[in-house]
């Protein structure tokens, strides 16, 4: 009878992971829904896909960057961007897997994040099919083998679960509304919290000095771990992968030897803020925040970004 029971939950185990990997579940909460929408029901060639956490969702106005490098290059290009909130190359690999197995991307400009704020994405769980949650097994080597497989379980029961509680994507809705990748903030009252950081943090703004720190160590081996999965995907497809280093508001810069470290072992560039960029936003009330850009400060950066020589076309 143990036996007939243990098929039984096997079998049933795996059939609910296979539903569970039909993308209008795996894509089904909000932001998820605008990234369904660029992979599943846009044909055409993308020149510049954007992609990382709040830092990039909150200013990566693809209009903006786009209507910037066709004013440069005077020719059309096709600029977009998955962003969304929660930093996590684990998200972005699984967003791009999916994305250039049905579109071609030329480049691809992805925020540089050598550690999470949280063991993985917040959403990984459920963007994530089932061997891609396997993964975490072995990703995390800050951790011992027993957390990694309790996260596994987890996020594959809560997975599951997610089948009964939640409605899957409808195309017609998606296509209606048009969901957007961009939570971009605007200026005003946030100005005003930009004045006070500033403020409080000008004695030791001027004291940042640029870090130096191991890419190789293992508090950023997950990190490392998806980074090189999308570096093989770009390798894979043909396409440019651009690192880019946009730091919070007090975070400092790396020093020269972890920016090269970083471009030699993923064979990709890596933009970097020039110091007096960097100043510009900090003494224009650039910042929503401790840590994301406010409207100010995209309308400051996104033209120096978008002349960047990494992003030629």
């Amino acid at each position: 009878m143990n036996k007939i029971l243990s098929l039984i939950f096997i079998f049933l185990f795996i059939s609910l992971n296979f539903l569970a990997e039909n993308p209008k579940h795996r894509y089904r909460f909000q932001q998820g829904q605008c990234a369904y929408n660029a992979i599943y029901n846009q044909k055409t060639d993308i020149d510049l896909l954007i992609i990382g956490g709040s830092r990039f969702w909150t200013v990566m106005n693809p209009q903006i960057i786009q209507k910037e490098m066709e004013k440069k290059y005077f020719r059309k290009l096709n600029i977009v961007s998955l962003s969304r909130n929660w930093s996590g190359p684990d998200y972005s690999y699984v967003v791009l897997r999916d994305l250039l197995e049905k579109r071609k991307v030329k480049k691809i400009l992805i925020m540089a994040e050598p550690k999470l704020s949280e063991t993985y994405h917040l959403l990984y769980y459920s963007i994530a099919k089932f061997k891609d949650r396997a993964e975490i097994i072995i990703s995390n080597k800050n951790q011992n083998l027993f957390f990694n497989i309790s996260d596994y379980l987890k996020m594959t029961f809560k997975q599951l679960l997610d089948l009964s509680i939640k409605s899957n994507i409808k195309d017609k809705i998606v296509n209606s509304y048009g969901y957007s990748c961009l939570n971009e903030v605007s200026n005003g009252v946030q100005v005003n919290i930009s004045k006070s950081y500033r403020y409080q943090y000008k004695e030791n703004y001027n004291k940042l000095k640029p870090i130096r720190f191991d890419i190789f160590d293992k508090e950023y081996s997950h990190s490392r771990y998806f980074f090189r999965k999308i570096k093989d995907l770009s390798n894979k497809y043909d396409t440019k992968l651009i690192f880019f280093h946009l730091p919070r508001l007090m975070d400092p810069l790396w020093d020269q030897k972890t920016y090269q470290q970083w471009e030699k072992f993923y064979s990709s560039p890596i933009i970097k803020l020039p110091n007096q960029l960097r100043d510009t936003l900090y003494n224009n009330y650039s910042f929503y925040d401790g840590a994301h850009l406010n409207k100010n400060g995209m309308n400051i950066l996104l033209p120096w970004l978008s002349k960047h020589e990494y992003l030629k076309f």
